[in-house]
């Protein structure tokens, strides 16, 4: 009898910039469309979540931009994808498979961290 150990997963966004010198058109627009429920689906098929958290330090550019020999950020930020993965490696695998890179898009993986709770209103305090 063999025993399911779940891998414990770590939220990270994929923040998505376009290349300012590769404007989609409106067919690939078009495309990219029609490819898109594919891939979600393969995703949460995966068992993956969605979830939004604050931004670590710790990233990786994939596509297009890290090979062009522009700075980092000075491509348009143009969308935010938030994915659980096991890791860095596992949300940039994920990533990679993005349909958006066959037209100019380049991605930058980076991991969330819980926010810090607000601190509670002193004993007493009335709020307004």
């Amino acid at each position: 009898m063999s025993t399911f150990t779940p891998v414990a997963m770590k939220t990270f966004v994929l923040i998505f910039r376009q290349n300012p010198a590769r404007e989609r058109t409106a067919a690939q627009n078009q495309q990219l469309a029609a490819e898109m429920p594919r891939w979600v689906q393969h995703l949460n098929s995966e068992g993956r979540k969605f979830d939004p958290r604050i931004l670590a330090r710790e990233n990786a550019h994939v596509g297009a931009e890290k090979d062009a020999g522009i700075p980092p950020g000075s491509w348009l930020l143009s969308a935010l994808l938030f994915v659980e993965a096991t890791d860095l490696a596992d949300a940039t695998r994920v990533a990679e498979s993005h349909p958006a890179l066959k037209f100019g898009v380049s991605v930058e993986v980076r991991a969330w961290t819980a926010p810090i709770p607000s601190a509670p209103p002193p004993a007493g305090a009335t709020t307004p």
